[in-house]
């Protein structure tokens, strides 16, 4: 469960980087 956990938070952090990099 905390893998998993892990593995959300990451594609978190990668879709918050592609918006990021839209807005620039």
């Amino acid at each position: 469960m905390k893998n998993s956990l892990k593995s959300t938070n990451l594609l978190e952090v990668l879709f918050k980087q592609q918006l990021f990099q839209k807005m620039l």
